[in-house]
This record gives structure tokens, C-alpha cells and sequence, in this order.
């Protein structure tokens, strides 16, 4: 092996390597606990099927912030108006409804 093919192969070696170090691992998500995912499920069906909360329309969705995955939903795609909008009148509105 000649002197130029030994500093061709080191070179494509220090490439490779530094290719090899830019790429990207996939993440690592952290340990799954379903015993607790079920729990949070079941602690907030309770909630919004409680005899206070069925007077209302209620649009709910909980996603984990270390995982892509829902863990409740409850109507989480119904168009809904927020009672805060729904309630508030603009002084024109209330002149008018005099």
C-alpha cells in the first residue's frame, strides 16, 4: 500500500466518522406505565361523568409530553364555543337589547 492510497483511506475514514456522528438516533422515550396511564383515564372519565359536569358540553384531550400518544379524549373534535365568548357582549350589543 502506497503512501497516497494510506491518506485516501484515512481520510474516507475521518469522514465516515464524522458522518456517522452527525446522525441522528431516534429518541429515547422513558418506560411506559400503563398501570398509571389507566388510572389518569379512569380518574378523569370520573370527572367529566360526575352528575355536575353533565350539564355541559365539555371538549378534552390529554397527550403525553414524553410520548406521541393520547391519553383521554372526551369529544376532543367537536367545534365548541368557550361560555366565556359565548356570555360576553360588546356595549353596542347591550344598547341595542334594551
Amino acid at each position: 500500500m502506497t503512501a497516497r492510497s494510506r491518506a485516501r483511506a484515512a481520510i474516507a475514514v475521518c469522514l465516515l466518522s464524522i458522518a456517522a456522528g452527525c446522525a441522528r438516533a431516534r429518541p429515547a422515550f422513558p418506560p411506559v406505565n400503563l398501570k398509571q396511564e389507566r388510572a389518569l383515564a379512569a380518574e378523569l372519565a370520573r370527572i367529566f361523568d360526575a352528575p355536575e359536569a353533565q350539564n355541559g358540553l365539555w371538549g378534552v384531550e390529554v397527550r403525553s409530553l414524553d410520548r406521541p400518544v393520547t391519553l383521554f379524549s372526551r369529544n376532543a373534535h367537536t367545534l365548541l364555543m368557550p361560555a366565556s365568548i359565548g356570555r360576553s357582549r360588546t356595549p353596542t350589543e347591550m344598547a341595542w337589547n334594551w
